[in-house]
């Protein structure tokens, strides 16, 4: 091949590569919509009359893009579901079958919501009963350390993820009821053989803290069991519960310390539950409920639809929602389906419907579907939540200081489709990085989808694996700007050979 051919080759695979891996390495979809949000329902078993109801209510939350459905499984008295442990609801069909195999077909995840330690049913036997600080015993909840309450309700446990191919464990009322609680015969006993002493009944008392520890112990060893409980039997299944937003108040007030469970991996993700009308309100709710959990687990914070009973407006739902996705939130579970025609609440699901066709205008991943990493960012006296997803393994994700950069290290299986996005708040890659984002994989940039929402920027990126792959995130002032520089020296060297072909081989005149 003649020298000059092989220049013209040469410049012309150049500046191809520079505009496909330089211009084209960032797809910029500017949307409102995150790419990866839980988003799910309350759901009561009763509220449905029969299976063909259920079913055209499951297939209403999958066209309004919702992706979880948390199915009341345990209530009061009754289960709802085929039982050889417990009496079941008078129904000749199985509401958790039904709701089970209509949510594979539609693709929604079902997760068994389980009332623990509200518990009418057990509290009928008073030596199962919370009892209080005055003496009086609770008719509607039982005992968290007694063992007989907590095998009965891990055997019920068991029989719904042996039976039912369910997407997760949703603990609800996983605490006591209040800090009176629980002066019963085994309580005391427990405590007096493990310290000594019998529980103080004053606050004041210098023993007080020793007492509150020992309650919370009892919440959080329970969690821990069903955790280990369900991951021995089936590992895929997820392992989740509704807290209160405010770790103080679930710490003293209803010895629920959902941070532990967090720092030691009882659970897969969290529903604080911040129902409140008021913005102000919600919002600090939410903050506090981040800000405590440091963006370890997702968070999906339980929105009251009843608090909005009264306006009826849709567009305070769908603000609500928007200010979970600004503060940094992965999700929303709102609370909770009503019937039609329920007593006090008629027609106000629709209401819900409203706002989630304005805020579910796409249907994204969930958050605990994939590999994910949480970690905080410190910049000065500033501190960053960032976020990797991934259908891969992230086997390590740091940020580099000096070079302003984000590095992800992931691998998998050679030749399958691999998926890592990076949530990254827009403030840290406008003001602290003063640029856009380009990514590197295995030192070659990568063509990704920029998505900004909600004051946060997902970058995307697809690629095939090869074993082990690393990604490199960094700031650039503008990817157009360094192509066009890399342009102008491919076009110097360019015309350089040609002009050096040119005095090697002149033309004949």
């Amino acid at each position: 091949m003649k020298p000059g051919k092989v220049a013209v080759m040469f410049c012309i695979i150049l500046l191809l590569y520079v505009y496909f891996f330089h211009v084209k390495a960032e797809d910029s979809s500017f949307s409102d919509m995150p790419l990866v949000e839980g988003r799910g329902i309350w759901v009561y078993a009763t509220s449905f009359k029969n299976a063909e109801e259920l079913e055209g209510n499951l297939t209403l939350f999958k066209s309004l893009n919702i992706n979880m459905v948390f199915f009341l499984v345990k209530g009061w008295k009754y289960v709802h579901y085929n039982s050889s442990i417990r009496p079941s609801s008078p129904v000749d069909w199985d509401p958790l079958r039904v709701a089970v195999e209509k949510a594979r077909e539609l693709g929604l995840e079902l997760h068994a919501w389980f009332a623990v330690f509200r518990d009418p049913y057990l509290a009928e036997n008073q030596s199962l009963a919370m009892k209080y600080s005055n003496g009086k015993y609770d008719p509607n909840w039982t005992c968290p350390a007694n063992p007989t309450v907590r095998n009965h309700l891990l055997e019920l446990i068991r029989e719904i993820v042996t039976n039912y191919s369910i997407s997760g464990i949703h603990l609800d009322y996983i605490r006591y009821n209040n800090s009176s609680a629980c002066y019963c015969e085994h309580c005391i006993e427990a405590y007096r053989n493990e310290t000594g002493r019998n529980p103080p009944y004053d606050p004041k008392d210098p023993d007080w803290k020793n007492w509150m520890n020992w309650r919370v112990r009892q919440i959080s060893s329970f969690v821990n069991a069903t955790y280990n409980l369900v991951k021995g039997l089936r590992p895929n299944i997820k392992v989740s519960a509704y807290v209160f937003p405010k770790i103080k108040d679930a710490v003293e007030g209803v010895f629920q310390n959902w941070t532990e469970w967090i720092q030691k991996r009882y659970v897969d993700f969290l529903t604080p539950g911040a129902y409140t009308n008021n913005m102000t309100d919600f919002k600090n709710r939410v903050n506090e409920a981040l800000n405590a959990s440091e963006w370890k687990v997702p968070l999906y914070i339980g929105i009251g639809v009843h608090e909005f009973n009264k306006t009826r407006d849709p567009l305070l739902i769908a603000e609500q929602v928007n200010i979970t996705r600004v503060l940094g939130a992965e999700g929303q579970v709102f609370f909770r389906y009503f019937k039609p025609c329920e007593p006090g609440y008629c027609n106000l699901s629709n209401v819900l419907w409203k706002a989630l066709e304005i805020v579910y205008k796409n249907q994204p991943l969930t958050p605990h579907n994939l590999t994910r990493n949480g970690t905080i960012i410190p910049i000065g006296n500033k501190r960053y939540p960032s976020i990797i997803y991934s259908n891969s393994t992230i086997e390590n994700f740091y940020f580099n200081a000096t070079e302003k950069s984000i590095n992800i290290n992931v691998s998998g299986t050679v030749n399958t489709t691999g998926l890592t996005i990076a949530k990254l708040p827009e403030s840290l890659v406008k003001n602290e990085w003063g640029g856009n984002v380009s990514v590197f994989l295995s030192g070659v940039p990568w063509p990704f989808q920029k998505v900004s929402a909600s004051e946060w920027i997902y970058v995307s990126l697809k690629y095939k694996h090869e074993a082990s792959i690393k990604i490199r995130i960094i700031p650039e002032f503008s990817n157009l700007l360094g192509a066009a520089l890399i342009a102008i020296f491919s076009t110097l060297l360019c015309l350089h050979l040609f002009k050096r072909i040119e005095l090697t081989n002149p033309r004949s005149k």
